[in-house]
């Protein structure tokens, strides 16, 4: 983006608007970066106010997935957009899509992931470019059988555009209707902003374009594998005072919310429900795991205003999600031995 400055409006947990002149870095059809003079909480709310190309100011509505310290007071944040945009609407690009995390570290990539294409070149190439990192994929040739794999539940899905038995939009429907709310990626030759719109609409998180690099497909996967860390600790266990064998009875407590929930949810039983999300709430935090006790609350808010489980149901999604993707954080020696 050239280092244009851009105003978002970051919005408070009791709708408190505070304005962040930021400078832009790279905008997508999914999300922006930009630097900015302070620390922005990831997961709050924000609208971004871009100026399109005629001049005329637009704002887009999004959520903070990431907030890294570069230097002094100056960070570096990462937002996802509600809806998808049109990017040459703002900026001269040259038609490919662009991802907010410029360099990723291999050894950060790491769960599972499940990679539906019937193409033989393409999953070795996949797998190429993928060794280095702590990925554990599996791939499936075929949609019916890539759907039946979502039973596993992995962390994040690849699914190419042309299937043997239908196309890649109609799998993430499907894959929605069954369930499955983490992140898919759709990965594709075509590049025309209807399809990458239909996408959206369809359930997909992001669009990787053909031809895939290396650099390209890491920084699609660690835009949501790293900048949507909700179910990460992100306090230093060791400053609370906590040790392993807490956090990992803890992790299992998370797991078995989940279950939890979603069992509340197959009841229709909004009380249980809201019990289940003030307890996370209250929780969470005091574990290290921050991000999981703000989705709670953000459930438990939306929740609370009609008790209508349907109306609620995207945000008590991303928290069972957060508690499903739960595990213990790295510790001190360990990035140590790392080191």
């Amino acid at each position: 983006m050239d280092g244009r400055k851009l105003v978002v409006v970051v919005i408070g947990a009791n709708n408190e608007r505070k304005n962040v002149v930021a400078v832009g870095r790279n905008l997508s059809s999914t999300g922006v970066g930009f630097l900015c003079g302070g620390f922005l909480h990831p997961g709050q709310r924000c609208v971004v106010a871009i100026r399109e190309l005629d001049g005329k100011a637009h704002g887009i509505n999004g959520k903070i997935m990431r907030c890294g310290h570069i230097k002094g007071q100056v960070h570096d944040v990462g937002v996802r957009f509600d809806e998808a945009i049109k990017p040459s609407l703002f900026i001269e690009t040259k038609g490919d899509d662009a991802f907010n995390i410029e360099n990723v570290d291999p050894d950060e990539l790491e769960g599972t992931m499940l990679i539906v294409d019937d193409s033989r070149a393409d999953q070795r190439l996949m797998a190429h470019h993928l060794k280095a990192t702590k990925l554990d994929l599996t791939f499936m040739g075929d949609g019916a059988g890539g759907l039946q794999s979502l039973a596993d539940q992995p962390d994040m899905v690849l699914c190419d555009f042309n299937l043997p038995d239908m196309n890649g939009t109609e799998w993430v429907t499907k894959a929605r209707e069954q369930g499955y709310i983490r992140p898919v990626l759709l990965v594709t030759a075509e590049t025309s902003f209807s399809v990458h719109t239909a996408a959206r609409n369809a359930g997909c998180d992001a669009v990787i374009v053909k031809p895939i690099t290396r650099k390209g497909v890491m920084q699609a996967i660690a835009e949501f594998l790293i900048g949507d860390s909700s179910s990460q600790s992100q306090v230093s266990t060791a400053s609370l005072g906590l040790d392993d064998e807490l956090i990992t009875q803890y992790v299992n407590d998370l797991y078995k919310y989940a279950e939890d929930i979603a069992n509340a949810i197959e009841k229709q039983d909004s009380q249980v429900l809201r019990s289940l999300l003030l307890e996370i709430r209250g929780t969470a935090s005091g574990h290290g795991f921050g991000s999981v006790s703000e989705l709670a609350e953000a459930a438990e808010k939306s929740l609370s205003g009609s008790m209508d489980i349907n109306e609620s149901l995207t945000d008590i999604q991303r928290l069972i999600s957060a508690c499903e993707s739960a595990r213990m954080p790295k510790s001190a020696d360990a990035k140590d031995k790392a080191k």
